[in-house]
Parts: C-alpha cells; sequence; structure tokens
C-alpha cells in the first residue's frame, strides 16, 4: 500500500509540475536554511570539547572593582601570584597552569627564520589540564628542564619537513638569543579552539631569566593566562563562594575596603569561552547570534512548511472527486490522510535530495564568510545525513498534517456532489498561516534595516580621531631604541606626513592600567579606580587629530618619573572629580610610580568600539617600550608608500614580517561579527519573503478558485479590472495588517535588546517601522496582483458556461 501511495505521488507531481515545483522549492530554500544553519551551530557548539575533562576545565578571569561595586576592569590573564593562592588554599582544584606569552619572537633553524606568534612558555601541568595527541616524545617530563620545547605536527613540518624534530635544537631570538631542545610533537589544535600555541616552553625557561620569588608577591600584573582543572565531583559554585576569603587573606585591604571588594576572581568553563568571551565586558556575544540565527533556520523552515499546508489546501480543493471515489470504493479517512500525508513526505524527500544539493553550492561561499571549514563529508559525518533523513520525515509529516485531516473530513455525497470546497468554514485556519509567515517577514525586514542603519551610524559617527590614511605595525627591537632616527628617515619620502609611537592604537582595547593618587603638598589620597593609560610620544594627538581642550601637547623630551607631564581625557576629569577641564590643568598626580601635572585635556574619543562607552584615559610618554608604530601617509602612490614603509621596517627588524595594517581597516574589523549578521539576515530576509509570497500566491489562487464565478458574475455586470483587483487587495489589507501589528512589537524588543550591546546606537522611529511596512505590503501586493490579474481579465464565459 505505501508503494502505491508513493506512486500516486509521483505521479500528481508530474501532472502538476508548476504546482510540485513551487511546492519543493519553498521545502528546498527552507530545508537548506535550516542545513546550513545546523552545520553553523555544531561547529559553535563543539568549541573546545574535544578535551578529555573539558566539563572541568576553567580559565581564570579578573574583574577589578571600583568604590561603588561597578566593574572597572576585566582581565581575561591572571597574575603570577593567582596561581599560587589557588594552588595553596584549595583542595578541590586537581592541577593549575601558567602561560606566558613571547611577544612575536623569531624562530630559527639553519636557513629558515620565521617570525611566530603563538609562542608560550607553560608549566609541565598543561598536560594534565589540556589534552594533546602525541606523535613524538611524551608528557612526562616533555617541559620539566629549562629550555625545553614541545611544537605542534604543523611546526615540525614547517621546520623540518619530513625529518624528525625529536633532539632537534631551534634558535629563538626575542630581546636576546636562546637555544630550545624540542622533547615532543604534539597534534595542532582543532580549528574548534579558543586557543592557538604552536610553541609551548618550559616554565623552567622563565624561572631561569626571572626571579619569580618577588614577582609573585604582587597581585597586580595580569599578563598570565591561567586556567585549573578541577577535581572529579567539585562544584564551581562552591569554589567560587571560598574566592573572596582567599583574596582578602593574601591581599591587603584597598582604601581601608577589603579587597575582595575591589577585585574579584571568576571562573569561566573552557566551553564558554567562544560563546560568551570574556565576562563583564562589553559587545553582543556570539551566543547571541547563535541563539538568533538558530531561530531564523527554524523559523524559515516553518514558513516552509506553512507555504506547503496553504498551497497543498488550494491545489486539493479540485481533488474532492478522487477523495469521493476513493470513499466509494472502500476507503477511509485514515486511508486517505496516510495517502495525503506520504504525499507530503515524498515532496520533503525530494526538496531533501535538492537541499543537500544546495548547501554543497553554498557551502565554500558560507566557509569564506565565516572563515570556517564546514563540511558535509558522508564518511565522517554519517549521522548528519540520518539526522536530516529524520527531520525531512518530521517536516513531511508536519507539512502535510493540515492538509492530510482536512481532506479526509469531506463527506463522501458532498465531494462527489460538487468537488468543490466551502472555503468560509475553513479559511480561518489557512488565514492564520499567513499572518503568521508574514510576522515573520516582516519581523526579519524590520530586523535587516535597524542592523544596516546601525551598522552605517557606527561607521558615519565622527569616533573623535582621524583613522583614514593611517598605518599601523609593530616597533620591535632596534627600531623602538630608535624611533626619532626612524622618524626622520620616515620623512624623507613626501608621502610620509606623520609618525609616532605608542603602546596602543585606537580601535584596539585599553587593557593597560594602573592605581593612581591625587598628591597635595605631602598629602595624598588614593583615586577609587584604575586609569587605563596610554604610553605615547609627542605626535600621538597631532596624527590621529584628537582635540586638546585644555592644556597643551605631550613634551618632545621624554620626562623623568618624578617630573611627568600627564594629559587626561574629558572622561578622566569628571570620573576624577575636577569641575571642567581648566579645573584639571596643573594638578598633580601619582601614576603608578610616575609622579607628576596634569598638562592638558583632550576631548572625549572612541578609543574603544561603540560597544563600550568611553573610559577615562591618561597619556604619558616615557622611554619604556611603545611597541606600535602609526604613520599618516597621503593618499596618492599608496602601494609605493607601503613598499617604502616595509623597507624601512627591515632595515631594524631583517627577520620579521611587515605587518603594516590601515587603521580603517582594523576600525572595521571591531565589527565583523554585525557584518555577519547584516548579511545572513539579509539573506534569509529575501529568503523568507520569497516563501511567504509563494504561500499568499497559494491563499490568493485558492480563494480566486473559489470566487471565479463571483468574479465572471461582477465583470458581465460591468466592473473594471482595476475594481476587481481593487477588491481583491483589501480582502488581504486586513491580513498583512494584522502581521503589521503583532510583528513591530516583538521586533522592537528584540532590536533593543541587540542595540542595547552597543553604548552608541541609533533609536527604532516611525522611519524604521514604516520602511519595513512599506516593503513587505508593496511585494504582498505585487503577489496579490499577478494572480488577481488572470482572474479579472479571463473571459466570464470560462466560469459561467455551466451555469
Amino acid at each position: 500500500m505505501l508503494k502505491n501511495y508513493f506512486k500516486i505521488s509521483f505521479r500528481n507531481m508530474l501532472r502538476h509540475k508548476v504546482y510540485a515545483s513551487i511546492n519543493i522549492a519553498g521545502l528546498s530554500v527552507g530545508i537548506t536554511c535550516f542545513l546550513l544553519i545546523f552545520l553553523y551551530l555544531q561547529n559553535e557548539l563543539s568549541y573546545d570539547r574535544y578535551h578529555e575533562d573539558a566539563e572541568d576545565v576553567y580559565r581564570v578571569v579578573i574583574p577589578n572593582y571600583d568604590a561603588d561595586g561597578e566593574t572597572s576592569a576585566v582581565f581575561d590573564y591572571g597574575s603570577l601570584r593567582t596561581a599560587e593562592m589557588l594552588k595553596n588554599d584549595f583542595s578541590q582544584i586537581e592541577s593549575v597552569v601558567r602561560f606566558n606569552p613571547f611577544n612575536f619572537p623569531v624562530v630559527e633553524y639553519d636557513n629558515k627564520r620565521f617570525e611566530e606568534a603563538f609562542f608560550n612558555l607553560v608549566e609541565p601541568s598543561i598536560f594534565d589540564v589540556f589534552t594533546f595527541k602525541w606523535i613524538e616524545g611524551q608528557a612526562q617530563g616533555a617541559l620539566t628542564d629549562p629550555f625545553t620545547l614541545v611544537i605542534t605536527e604543523s611546526t615540525a613540518k614547517k621546520y623540518f619537513g619530513e625529518d624528525t624534530a625529536l633532539g632537534k635544537t631551534l634558535k629563538v631570538v626575542d630581546g636576546g638569543s636562546f637555544l630550545f631542545k624540542i622533547t615532543g610533537v604534539v597534534e595542532d589544535f582543532p580549528e574548534e579552539s579558543h586557543m592557538d600555541y604552536n610553541f609551548l616552553g618550559s616554565w623552567a625557561t622563565f624561572e631561569s631569566m626571572v626571579d619569580l620569588s618577588q614577582r609573585t608577591q604582587y597581585y597586580g600584573n595580569y599578563n598570565f593566562p591561567t586556567y585549573i582543572k578541577l577535581n572529579p565531583g567539585t562544584k564551581i559554585k562552591d569554589l567560587s563562594a571560598q574566592i573572596p576569603a582567599m583574596i582578602d587573606k593574601y591581599i591587603e585591604n584597598i582604601q581601608g575596603d577589603p579587597a575582595s571588594t575591589r577585585i574579584g576572581l571568576v571562573f569561566q568553563k573552557i566551553t564558554d569561552i567562544h560563546l560568551y568571551g570574556t565576562p563583564g565586558t562589553a559587545g553582543t556575544k556570539r551566543v547571541f547570534y547563535l541563539y538568533l540565527f538558530s531561530a531564523v533556520g527554524l523559523l524559515v523552515l516553518l514558513i516552509g512548511c506553512i507555504n506547503y499546508m496553504n498551497l497543498a489546501t488550494a491545489k486539493y480543493a479540485n481533488r474532492l472527486k478522487e477523495i469521493g471515489v476513493r470513499k466509494v470504493m472502500g476507503a477511509g479517512s485514515t486511508s486517505i490522510s496516510q495517502q495525503f500525508l506520504v504525499e507530503s513526505v515524498s515532496y520533503t524527500l525530494i526538496s531533501l535530495i535538492l537541499s543537500i544539493g544546495l548547501a554543497l553550492l553554498v557551502l565554500p561561499s558560507l566557509n569564506r564568510f565565516t572563515e570556517k571549514s564546514l563540511s558535509m563529508n558522508f564518511a565522517s559525518n554519517f549521522s548528519l545525513y540520518l539526522f536530516l533523513l529524520g527531520v525531512a520525515i518530521f517536516v513531511g509529516l508536519i507539512a502535510g498534517s493540515y492538509p492530510a485531516l482536512f481532506m479526509s473530513r469531506f463527506k463522501t455525497v458532498s465531494a462527489l456532489k460538487s468537488g468543490k470546497l466551502n472555503i468560509k468554514k475553513r479559511s480561518l485556519f489557512r488565514t492564520s498561516m499567513v499572518v503568521f509567515q508574514f510576522t515573520i517577514t516582516i519581523s526579519l525586514v524590520m530586523g535587516v534595516i535597524v542592523v544596516d542603519r546601525q551598522l552605517s551610524f557606527i561607521r558615519n559617527q565622527d569616533p573623535g580621531f582621524d583613522r583614514e590614511l593611517v598605518v599601523t605595525f609593530s616597533a620591535n627591537g632596534e627600531m623602538n631604541e630608535q624611533t626619532e632616527v626612524f622618524k626622520s628617515k620616515l620623512a624623507t619620502n613626501p608621502n610620509i606626513l606623520e609618525t609616532t609611537f605608542s603602546t596602543r592604537v585606537p580601535t584596539g582595547r585599553l587593557a593597560d592600567s594602573m592605581d593612581a593618587s591625587f598628591l597635595d603638598d605631602d598629602t595624598s589620597s588614593d583615586v577609587d579606580f584604575r586609569l587605563p593609560f596610554i604610553r605615547a610620544d609627542h605626535d600621538f594627538l597631532n596624527l590621529y587629530n584628537i582635540s586638546i581642550v585644555a592644556g597643551g601637547n605631550l613634551q618632545s623630551m621624554v620626562p623623568s618619573d618624578s617630573n611627568q607631564v600627564f594629559i587626561i581625557n574629558e572622561t578622566a576629569v569628571k570620573q576624577l572629580g575636577w569641575a571642567s577641564p581648566e579645573e584639571a590643568i596643573d594638578k598633580r598626580l601619582q601614576y603608578g610610580s610616575l609622579r607628576g601635572f596634569v598638562k592638558g585635556v583632550v576631548e572625549d574619543f572612541h578609543f574603544e568600539s561603540f560597544h563600550s562607552p568611553i573610559q577615562p584615559i591618561i597619556f604619558f610618554n616615557t622611554s619604556r617600550n611603545k611597541r606600535i608604530a602609526s604613520v599618516k601617509i597621503a593618499g596618492n602612490n599608496i602601494p609605493e608608500t607601503m613598499s617604502f614603509l616595509e623597507e624601512n621596517f627591515k632595515t631594524y627588524n631583517p627577520d620579521r614580517n611587515f605587518d603594516g595594517s590601515f587603521l580603517d581597516d582594523d576600525f572595521n574589523r571591531q565589527y565583523q561579527a554585525e557584518d555577519q549578521l547584516s548579511e545572513i539576515s539579509k539573506a534569509f530576509s529575501l529568503l523568507a519573503i520569497f516563501i511567504a509570497c509563494i504561500g499568499l500566491l497559494g491563499l490568493v489562487s485558492f480563494t480566486l478558485e473559489q470566487k471565479a464565478k463571483e468574479i465572471s458574475v461582477r465583470k458581465v455586470l460591468g466592473a473594471s479590472v482595476s475594481g476587481i483587483l481593487l477588491m481583491v487587495n483589501r480582502s488581504y489589507a486586513l491580513i498583512i495588517f494584522v502581521a503589521f501589528c503583532i510583528s513591530v512589537p516583538i521586533s522592537i524588543y528584540a532590536l533593543q535588546h541587540w542595540l542595547g550591546s552597543f553604548a552608541y546606537h541609533i533609536e527604532i522611529g516611525i522611519g524604521i517601522i514604516s520602511a519595513a511596512g512599506f516593503i513587505t505590503i508593496t511585494l504582498a501586493i505585487i503577489t496579490i496582483c499577478s494572480q488577481a490579474l488572470r482572474f479579472a481579465t479571463a473571459n466570464p464565459i470560462k466560469w459561467l458556461r455551466n451555469e
């Protein structure tokens, strides 16, 4: 019997090719969207889960608080002392591991020399905390001795080809020259990892270079990524509850308050790092987009199902006599329901095959866009295809349930007598489905408009500094020690307008901060928050065109640590308690180990992204490392200018790669997730509109088929084509209006939540709401008219000849 049902289904498809094509197209698009989002979701949720004990491994995060208990800074690195405190006080912790990142050392072997970004010194306990697959060597003893090194498989091939790497020596240059013996080779970190280290040097190397006994007495200096692994059965909540007491035990009161009120310690599960980022930081988390894309994918699939229901009921209206004959021949309601369900499943199975083909075509573009390596490899992901088969059958049953129930309930006599449906009795459900479709569609259109407007607002809003034609690159080694000489060399090129050196540049993170104190004669009082700093030379403010609102600029001569010149921004003026920028001038401060006077106030500018509010900043100039060069260039001969910069960079750093990039590009990269959201939203909106319009087309077709005689009579009585079109559109105006009224509050609520991740954002006004409504209504009218016009221009005799 089942075989017979499938035969009938395929015969009906061949008999009604246009109807079948529209149905298959709608379902194929819906399943393709679902499939692609499922692959993306599967990848995102797999991050860091390859570790055997991933559920027991946590990253240490250090938040700092001001006097009001508000978070003033968050560090996803610990201090050297953090690990010591945790190991000493908590037996629930099985292992602790610290990382000490190297700053882009040059690694040499024979005639091969590369600048490496992922070089860390780590404690041997790394192999207890994280899971590694060994190719050469073993975990035990691999990182016990100074200057021992474990490298990844790709790194071994990079330096040694197919030769064994075990026992060989690599020369590492970073402020000095060191020889590291390779004691192990491990497989590369998978892409689904928040870590990407190619070189793991021994912690004993660090201990041989630096006296850690002094450094571990100081709790600040958050430069060391720290992870813990709990004993099985330990609850992280129980451990976290004991952290304030531990902090107060080891750290003295801060400004009279217990240290735990100013310094925190949070444990973040490693499987949450990729999705949630650093706890307490601004910006939209990846998990939000994951929920959003998942919801949109399911909704688009649901729209496809609703579309099928509408088209099926519209088409099945012409098959009542067939149903009547089957009932006369002994078929019951259950048998007829089964036939229509099998027909529905047949459509979804064909759609599934097409969806897999579409997904394979789209996947390379999606991988380039998301910078992932999503795959539909049958051999390695066989369960995916079983899952998709189950989804297709489930979708087929859901999509076919209403048409099957709808058609099987008609009485035999009614079906044979007229072969037509009374649409008034059963129109509410179909109308509700179209309302639901357009509610989703209008919401997606409004979302696209809001995201596009917000991104446009960000890019066109004045950030308070000049980001055009500014090239930034690392200033390492000798260049950093001869900044003025380097500037002079660059100045010989007329296309180089200005050069400056600093610790950080706009569009980065304000991750460096120190404690400050007010100095008044012989007394001092602490500032109740850590003040982020930028170490920069006297050309920094000029190059970035940052406006000075009071006082002057940094000095060209580097002042002494006891007589510093400080420049602060307007937000710092307010938070330090001064009434105006002018009042701040010549106020005396101690900042870290530096003492000096506030000599200038600059206008607030957006150093970080628009996700974050403007932070207080203090600028000063010292002879210490200013690791980034910024060069303002002319707009002509840019390739030649970049070559000139690289050539001069190489004179100081012959072994390093020139990493010059345009600040404007870095600025835009801050909003990469939002750009992806915008493009994906546009794609899904177009698909949702396409499927919704097909659904509307089905309902219009269904209704007009039933009203064909009425329309013909109106034409005979003198009704014009425009009058008939107006009549048909008027009947659907209420449907679109109801969908619009439902979608607006839902959309505003969801979009306000997203906009809340930006400290500075647009408002959702009547213009955005009206635009979404206008776009959707226009497309709906075009869809309705395309079908209504056929009936309005048809010869009335076609419908009245049998009357």
